[in-house]
């Protein structure tokens, strides 16, 4: 079978032998007095100061508030990611940026329904922007609603046709419909399309100068060639598959998945 794939502190009482009851009670009263109004001192403090940062929270733009959730989410704090995202929406909403972001961040902590929400907002707003559908559909495939995720890729593609990555995933997706000539053809597009990148804004370029992402184009390349193989391998194509197998070893050579799907192409060919 082809695999596949977080003091107290305490006021002594002294009682003087020399002082009445009546001047005692007085020294109490007085002591009593002292400090609530010490306690009231400091909350009107405590509340002034909670009155400034209301204020001045109320005060910051949708893009300050952007801005910090951005940060949130780049050291993974993604409930509090999500909570500025929400105050800059709330302030801006037509902000298809927080509301694109947010549904990644949401995605990321697997509540996938709330991250097609937040994708739906942004389309919304901008119908057009091929980098949200692509989202959109990783979050519906990750809910196993191929279709609804096909639909998705789809339009990604039509908007953007040299978006690899939409490509690809579109791949996967017709491969677990069963659809595997078609999703042999959708493999043959992600590697023609070199597998472009997209920044954060959705503005993608090519060819890929950084060398870290070189290395992540390399290992989706493997991720390509591997699916392509197993879609032949499907269509009983046992020495095509091979073939793309072994494209898929020259990127990732250690890589037992492929190895191991490999030799049962291998063995049908043998039979």
């Amino acid at each position: 079978m082809v695999t596949w794939r977080s003091s107290k502190k305490s006021f002594p009482v002294e009682c003087v032998k020399t002082k009445s009851i009546a001047s005692s009670i007085i020294a109490s009263s007085l002591i009593f007095v002292s400090l609530t109004g010490c306690l009231a001192k400091q909350c009107s403090n405590q509340d002034l100061k909670a009155e400034t940062l209301e204020q001045s929270q109320g005060q910051r733009t949708a893009e300050e508030w952007y801005n910090e959730g951005s940060k949130f989410a780049e050291s993974r704090q993604y409930t509090k990611a999500i909570a500025s995202y929400d105050r800059a929406t709330k302030i801006k909403p037509n902000y298809h940026q927080a509301w694109h972001v947010r549904g990644k961040v949401l995605h990321n902590l697997e509540r996938y329904q709330e991250a097609i929400a937040s994708y739906d907002q942004a389309l919304k707003i901008q119908p057009n922007n091929f980098w949200v559908w692509y989202d959109r559909g990783l979050a519906l495939e990750s809910l196993e609603r191929h279709i609804d995720a096909l639909a998705s890729f789809n339009e990604s593609v039509r908007l953007q046709p040299d978006y690899g990555k939409a490509w690809y995933d579109r791949g996967v997706v017709l491969h677990y419909l069963e659809q595997y000539q078609e999703a042999i053809a959708s493999y043959d597009q992600a590697i023609e399309s070199q597998l472009i990148m997209v920044d954060d804004f959705g503005n993608y370029t090519k060819p890929i100068d950084n060398y870290i992402e070189a290395v992540h184009l390399q290992a989706d390349y493997g991720a390509v060639w591997h699916g392509r193989g197993m879609a032949l391998y499907h269509l009983e194509k046992y020495q095509e598959a091979i073939a793309s197998y072994d494209k898929a070893l020259e990127i990732e050579p250690d890589n037992q998945e492929v190895i191991e799907n490999r030799r049962l192409a291998l063995e049908k060919l043998d039979r």
